[in-house]
């Protein structure tokens, strides 16, 4: 991966700000930005997978500035509201998702059935943050290894994965000092923050996860949050109507729709859906977006780059041990 520096102008307080920043971009108390990328070999353009964006610049200059300096560009994870100035500054458009946003001070609250398995979980350990460090990057490698997904190849550039220096770590650990969970946050401005690293012991008891995430809820309110995300899940419809304008009748579009019954048996975004959406989410479209155009070439580029070639043929062989051999007939 890439990181590529830029000195951006000083924010203009007449410019409308955009109203988010595309998923696992962040801000940080930092001079000038950080690019993270990935050159696309077929397609030629340059994949800004994350970002730390300085809190003092706006979203709407930053977005001016950033089709300056990359001419040619894909981004993931983008918001309506970003989207559509994209797409007025010249870039092609598709709608891959939805993100999952909880209002933090939404009047009536979670769902009893989640505060008690939340409840149940709370009984086999406490919730807390852990500071970044050597030690503790570490730790949360070593859960992941001992993971409910930890045979499967791990995805690349789609979030941030592990614990590194941009994101906070909450973790459920039992009074012997084993996590039985952990989650890792990146904040994208000083009240919205979104969840990036999910991961769960294999064996834990049921109501950790559930537990961990009403916790960290509880902790950010105290903060001053007002929401957090839970992250994109691919292929699901927002509960609004989708007003940007997309690739209309396009093949990428179309591509993108078969991929859903293609990939289904590869990636349980079915079971993320429902995970995520015991918490009372607002689903918000998320989009691609591209500049000059999003192609079939591009779209090959993204589905090898984030190894999801390699999770669809783990899931295909997996799949294919769960039969038993015909027995061959010998007369």
């Amino acid at each position: 991966m890439l990181q590529v520096y830029f000195i951006f102008k000083p924010i203009n307080k007449h410019v409308v700000a955009m109203n988010r920043l595309p998923l696992s971009w962040c801000r940080k108390e930092i001079e000038y930005p950080t690019f993270n990328t990935v050159q696309l070999p077929l397609s030629g353009l340059s994949w800004i997978s994350t970002a730390e964006i300085p809190v003092q610049y706006s979203n709407q200059e930053f977005f001016n500035d950033l089709i300056s300096d990359f001419p040619d560009f894909v981004i993931r994870g983008v918001s309506s509201g970003s989207a559509k100035h994209l797409k007025d500054m010249g870039a092609d458009l598709v709608r891959t998702g939805a993100e999952a946003v909880v209002d933090l001070y939404y009047p009536d609250g979670l769902k009893r059935s989640v505060l008690e398995l939340a409840r149940r979980g709370g009984r086999y350990g406490s919730v807390h943050e852990v500071p970044y460090s050597e030690f503790y990057v570490n730790k949360v490698s070593r859960l992941a290894l001992d993971s409910t997904h930890a045979p499967e190849p791990k995805l690349s550039h789609l979030f941030r994965t592990g614990f590194e220096q941009s994101t906070r770590c909450f973790v459920m650990e039992t009074e012997k000092g084993q996590w039985l969970g952990a989650l890792t946050l990146s904040i994208q401005d000083e009240s919205y923050a979104h969840t990036e690293t999910i991961l769960r012991r294999k064996n834990a008891p049921v109501g950790v996860m559930e537990s961990l995430f009403v916790s960290v809820m509880s902790a950010l309110k105290d903060e001053g949050y007002t929401h957090l995300s839970l992250g994109e899940v691919p292929f699901v419809s927002s509960d609004t109507s989708d007003t940007v304008p997309e690739l209309s009748g396009s093949y990428a579009k179309e591509l993108i729709f078969r991929s859903k019954r293609l990939l289904k048996h590869s990636f349980n975004y079915k079971g993320l859906y429902d995970f995520k959406n015991k918490f009372g989410p607002e689903w918000k479209s998320v989009y691609l977006a591209a500049k000059p155009a999003i192609s079939w070439r591009l779209l090959i580029d993204l589905y090898f780059q984030s190894r999801l070639h390699h999770l669809s043929v783990f899931k295909l062989v997996s799949n294919l041990k769960k039969f038993p051999p015909k027995l061959l007939k010998t007369g």
